[in-house]
């Protein structure tokens, strides 16, 4: 999909022949034994022979090059950050990126990891390509907070046990309901066998 709106809006070349033999390879593989993983041998795993396993990472290794040639040609080169969302919906969650060390994306929330990357908070409308600006910014560090005896959102009211991290209580706002003890009720006697007769 990105390599087909970058040749519509940039002078990319979509790559007729590399996503063809792509598709091709992955058609080969289409067997349900390579799918399911339920055979093995050298048809899907070898040192002297092309297999399945050499098809899936040749097409990987191609689209991952195709995406990074597409995107580069419609994002261009600079200080710069481009995502891209193949969705048919808006994308709001969290994005983990790997940014350069002590920045962050300019007018969005990010947080950093343990490990060097970025939590960001982006929105992308569907199948849409944003671009983000880096800010000189580093990204906030995590801090620990005091567990609430109760958390109280619009929906529900629940209570976690400190120790163990398990949900102990779980209602509705204004109601004695336990949705959650319903629910296992509801569970155990949908899966009870039949009484004998």
């Amino acid at each position: 999909m990105l390599a087909a709106i970058a040749s519509l809006h940039s002078s990319y070349q979509y790559p007729v022949k590399t996503l063809s033999d792509c598709w091709i390879l992955m058609f080969l593989n289409m067997d349900r034994n390579t799918i399911w993983g339920s055979a093995g041998g050298m048809v899907f795993v070898s040192d002297n022979s092309w297999d399945a396993q050499d098809r899936f990472h040749w097409v990987r290794r191609t689209t991952d090059q195709v995406f990074d040639s597409a995107g580069g040609a419609l994002i261009g080169s600079g200080e710069n950050v481009g995502l891209f969302n193949p969705l048919n919906w808006k994308r709001n969650d969290p994005v983990i990126l790997q940014l350069p060390a002590g920045k962050s994306l300019d007018g969005t929330a990010c947080e950093a990891l343990p490990d060097g990357r970025v939590l960001c908070g982006v929105e992308l409308p569907s199948a849409s390509l944003g671009g983000w600006k880096l800010s000189p910014e580093a990204p906030v560090s995590p801090h620990s907070i005091e567990l609430p005896e109760i958390i109280e959102t619009s929906y529900h009211l629940a209570r976690i046990d400190r120790k163990s991290g398990a949900l102990t209580s779980l209602k509705l706002p204004g109601t004695k309901c336990h949705p959650a003890r319903n629910a296992l009720v509801w569970q155990v006697r949908a899966t009870s066998p039949p009484p004998s007769r």
